[in-house]
């Protein structure tokens, strides 16, 4: 994943380059973590978008992506201008519908914004620039009440409306890079996810142990007093009074050591949902757990019950679940890792 700074006549943006190739996958789960709002970019010309929906990882992105908490989606319908002029908007509806329904499955955004677009040409990026005159654009209500219509990429993201932010939590912020800079020593990048951190705070490092004062903070190069929640930053620490700094690797959580520091958790009561397996799941089955920014190897083992698709009752302990059912269970990661529920971490 990558990352840059974009500033619209609204909003000052984080974006977060996520790639699609399924190696990839736990770079993208790294990028959706902490990110507010999915921009999701889809082809329109003929035969791709029939294999990105068939074969592809799209439909995984868009699950994903609403598990760790992005709950909106703008979808970018690329390569209008590959398709016949004629053909452009019905083509463009035929995508938008099956859009619709894939989101509508397995992502909580129940009205995603949808518009053409071509990157190439430059065709409904930003509001000043080349439109599509067949689309009408993408109507939404906003707050009071009135009708807002998109036509753009720039008109999407303006329309976005921040989450509330958690700034009165323990800090919580998960690092996503540690870098070597010359003349200043280790810089560990994240986003803010709860709570605001401060140079000259007492920061606690889990689960390596270290304990070290936030020395500076950076946003863009920018020097800063603070970060609050939702905010991505790079900082430095001064020499540890206890543990060793280079243990310190991505995905670890960095917390006010005199404020409900985190703590590593031995295992986890959670409830998950199979989305792919060829046979089925059982207890002792080893996965990659993504927690955050955090990919760590676990084992499952025990099944408290599950449901079905379509069942209302649960099944209590079962032997075996299979695709499109989920299960109450206990996960043990086979590395330390903090884990907290989402009521006091959100």
């Amino acid at each position: 994943t990558s990352l840059m700074k974009l500033e619209t006549k609204k909003h000052m943006l984080n974006v977060i380059d996520c790639p699609g190739h399924q190696d990839f996958i736990k770079n993208m789960v790294t990028g959706a973590a902490q990110a507010d709002v999915g921009v999701v970019l889809v082809p329109c010309a003929t035969g791709e978008f029939e294999s990105c929906i068939s074969g592809g990882t799209l439909k995984d992105h868009i699950m994903i992506s609403g598990v760790l908490g992005c709950k909106k989606l703008i979808v970018c319908v690329n390569k209008v201008d590959t398709i016949e002029e004629s053909k452009r908007e019905s083509r463009f509806d035929e995508v938008a519908k099956e859009m619709k329904g894939i989101i509508s499955k397995s992502h909580p955004d129940k009205n995603p914004i949808i518009i053409p677009i071509s990157g190439f040409h430059g065709i409904n990026i930003v509001d000043d620039g080349e439109k599509f005159s067949w689309f009408k654009g993408h109507t939404i209500k906003t707050a009071d009440g009135s009708d807002l219509v998109i036509n753009t990429l720039e008109g999407a993201l303006n329309s976005q409306v921040p989450p509330p932010r958690p700034i009165d939590k323990p800090l919580r912020m998960p690092i996503d890079s540690v870098h070597k800079i010359p003349g200043i020593g280790m810089v560990y990048t994240g986003r803010v996810s709860t709570g605001v951190i401060k140079p000259g705070m007492l920061i606690s490092v889990q689960p390596t142990g270290v304990v070290a004062e936030c020395k500076t903070l950076e946003i863009h190069k920018q020097a800063r007093t603070q970060v609050l929640s939702g905010e991505n930053c790079g900082l430095a620490l001064k020499a540890p009074s206890k543990g060793n700094a280079a243990l310190i690797k991505p995905g670890h959580v960095f917390s006010d050591n005199k404020n409900e520091p985190c703590e590593i958790a031995e295992a986890a009561k959670a409830k998950i949902v199979v989305v792919e397996h060829p046979k089925g799941i059982k207890p002792g089955y080893c996965p990659v757990m993504d927690l955050g920014t955090h990919h760590v190897p676990c084992q499952i083992t025990k099944f408290f019950s599950k449901r079905m698709p379509g069942v209302k009752e649960e099944i209590q302990s079962p032997d075996v679940v299979s695709k499109g059912e989920n299960v109450t269970c206990i996960i043990h990661p086979m590395k330390q890792v903090v884990m907290e529920t989402l009521k006091e971490c959100p």
